[in-house]
């Protein structure tokens, strides 16, 4: 892509990086660095699992790459850093716990979606399992999992950009 756009090319991406999660789980995640249509992209994905954590962040083409890299570690780190589930003391089964479930929407097989919470892929049942409170109000919200660094709005991007 560097030589198309005429872009310096991009540095290679560091090594893996492992992340502890509240629970003491390791979790080791791998870098990638390339430029996009729309800027830097800088991508944290967990190794050697099915579906675990993934991070991505977008930058300006023009930016200085480590400041991708630097945005998606810290996005890495905070969120693996925070709890939605844990076990129950009393009965060992995952229950939510604060009041916020952050995830990421996946396709298990070809015919199923699942999701992915605190890095751990479960289905739709068995987060409904945890987070049963029969009652209480909820709120979804779907975001766009791409960080944007420097608040880069790619769509401001001129075709010349």
């Amino acid at each position: 892509m560097s030589d198309r756009t005429g872009r310096d090319p991009l540095p290679p991406p560091p090594p893996p990086e492992r992340f502890i999660d509240p629970d003491g789980r390791p979790h080791v995640l791998a870098y990638r660095l390339t430029h996009g249509a729309t800027g830097i992209d800088a991508e944290l994905t967990e190794v050697d699992v099915e579906e675990g954590y993934a991070f991505r962040t977008l930058a300006d083409p023009h930016a200085d790459p480590q400041r991708a890299l630097d945005h998606v570690r810290e996005t890495a780190r905070r969120e693996i850093g925070r709890q939605c589930l844990r076990r129950s003391p009393f009965t060992g089964e995952m229950t939510i716990a604060d009041r916020e479930v952050r995830g990421r929407i996946i396709w298990r097989s070809p015919d199923e979606m699942a999701v992915v919470v605190d890095g751990r892929q479960l289905t739709w049942n068995e987060l409904g399992q945890a987070i049963q409170n029969e009652g209480w109000n909820f709120t979804i919200t779907v975001d766009e999992p791409v960080g944007l660094v420097d608040g880069y709005d790619p769509a401001l991007m001129s075709e010349s950009g």
